[in-house]
């Protein structure tokens, strides 16, 4: 008898839900995720177990899993042919022909994927239905977590507190920043509590002292992680680059505001930030890494996104537009006094298809009737935010206070928060005017941007409120020019 062993590789990422005996599996060498049912999900626990790169036998797994070993090894076979496992540690040079052979594959999908929508509808898919199957027992599938507020960049439509009024090149890291060992803690409660995926994000995460620490952590207890990020210190540090690339994320987001660098740097307001951002994701793109191209369109670079976009596919990338530029979490207004599209604005770019808001696309979910029973959106229910002091909060977006790490664990803060029990309470019902309004169901409804103009989350908010009304104009404009109305 043949005496088969495997490993699992460093680009294996996942969770195992036991009440749904459901598994979500991350490829992040192939940009690829899975879900596991029943029996294969409790082998993907299993498997999950295991350390990367540390030899097992099918035998072992099938004593453990009750089965024969000669029924286990065709689907480990087939799982080592979809490298989800491997029967050798790659070598270098093995590793730079996959990561070749997966910026072929990615180029070619990309090519033949037109619209941003269903770029991002492809990959939301696996990860909507786990969220949706497990979300009854209370289990956040979104966690971003704020590493600090200090930044290499000045963006000028920033809404982190006091950035848009900053004037220094790197913005002042406070004293009360969470250390690594409070991250430590904090990504062993998130696995212990079954959350799938992370997100780094500041400022910029790489400004964070040891950074790579955490990160390495979070890839050991193998958490999917996304990163935002706008490039200069892995440009200015490739030995930090390779680190990184070395620990499989899941995604890249890099910040691009244009092409051209007289456009970018006057958002960055940081010389020769363009050319580092865009070296940084030829190399990305080389290395086969996961990558999205962010961008928030604003009156000084809407005639750039397109670009931006082609950039993006290019580089086998998923371009990510954003037309809501919104007021500080501090409640500054300048970027929507003076950034934000002005009303001509809108309705030119929203009627671009390749714009998620657009009332040309078809993305589920964007144009919908609006129900009194309804939630707002997932912010407390399935996602969670934690700040660069520990403050606990129901997304990013959303910066009330329902808890803090250094006081109560997360797990704790999750559980039993009145704050959090209160968000996850609200309904349409609740509002004095959400889903009272024809213009409602064109909503992209967000109940953080109500609480920092309003104080209160249900309430409307008027940033949302004015996009939702061009949106329905634009929509009664079509189907009058079609005679439909």
């Amino acid at each position: 008898m043949r005496m088969n062993t495997y490993m699992l590789p460093g680009w294996i990422a996942g969770r195992y839900n036991k009440e749904e005996r459901l598994a979500i599996i991350f490829n992040n060498l192939a940009g690829e995720t899975y879900l596991f049912e029943e029996d294969t999900a409790d082998l993907m626990e299993l498997l999950l177990e295991q350390e990367y790169y540390q030899a097992f036998s099918a035998a072992r797994l099938a004593d453990r899993l009750g089965c024969s070993e000669e029924d286990l090894d065709p689907f480990l076979d087939e799982l080592a042919e979809q490298r989800i496992l491997v029967k050798e540690i790659p070598s270098l040079d093995d590793m730079a022909a996959l990561r070749n052979k997966v910026s072929e594959a990615k180029k070619e999908f990309l090519k033949e994927s037109k619209g941003t929508e269903k770029l991002q509808s492809v990959f939301e898919l696996v990860d909507t239905e786990y969220r949706d199957r497990i979300e009854k027992h209370s289990v956040p599938t979104s966690v971003s977590i704020e590493l600090t507020y200090g930044c290499n960049e000045m963006c000028v439509h920033c809404y982190n507190p006091n950035s848009s009024r900053e004037n220094c090149v790197v913005k002042k890291v406070a004293d009360d920043e969470l250390a690594t060992e409070d991250y430590f803690s904090v990504l062993d409660q998130l696995a212990e509590m079954g959350v799938p995926k992370v997100l780094f994000t500041g400022g910029d995460p790489f400004v964070k002292k040891d950074f790579i620490r955490i990160l390495q952590y979070a890839h050991k207890k193998k958490f999917a992680v996304d990163i935002y990020t706008n490039g200069q210190a892995l440009y200015n540090n490739p030995g930090l680059y390779e680190q990184v690339v070395a620990c499989f994320p899941h995604t890249i987001g890099l910040s691009l505001y244009s092409v051209d660098p007289a456009v970018h740097e006057s958002v960055t307001r940081v010389k020769g930030s363009c050319g580092k951002t865009k070296t940084i994701a030829d190399r990305l793109c080389a290395d086969g890494v996961g990558m999205t191209i962010k961008c928030p369109i604003m009156r000084i670079n809407k005639d750039s996104y397109k670009a931006v976009y082609d950039f993006a596919i290019s580089h086998n990338a998923v371009p990510e537009f954003e037309v809501n530029i919104t007021s500080s979490i501090d409640g500054d207004e300048y970027a929507v006094n003076n950034l934000r599209l002005t009303e001509d604005d809108f309705r030119t770019v929203l009627a671009d298809p390749m714009i998620p808001l657009s009332t040309e696309g078809s993305r589920a979910g964007r144009i919908k009737d609006r129900t009194p029973e309804m939630q707002f959106c997932g912010a407390g229910v399935n996602s969670v935010n934690i700040k660069p002091d520990g403050t606990v909060s129901p997304c990013i977006a959303f910066s009330q206070e329902c808890g803090n790490v250094k006081k109560a664990p997360l797990t704790t803060i999750w559980k039993e928060s009145k704050e959090l029990k209160r968000v996850r309470s609200l309904r349409y019902k609740d509002s004095d005017r959400c889903g009272k309004e024809s213009y409602c169901r064109y909503c992209n409804r967000c109940i953080g941007q109500s609480y920092t103009e309003k104080g209160v989350p249900e309430n409307y908010s008027t940033d949302n409120c004015f996009i939702a009304k061009i949106r329905e104009s634009l929509v009664i404009e079509k189907k009058e020019s079609l005679g439909l109305l």
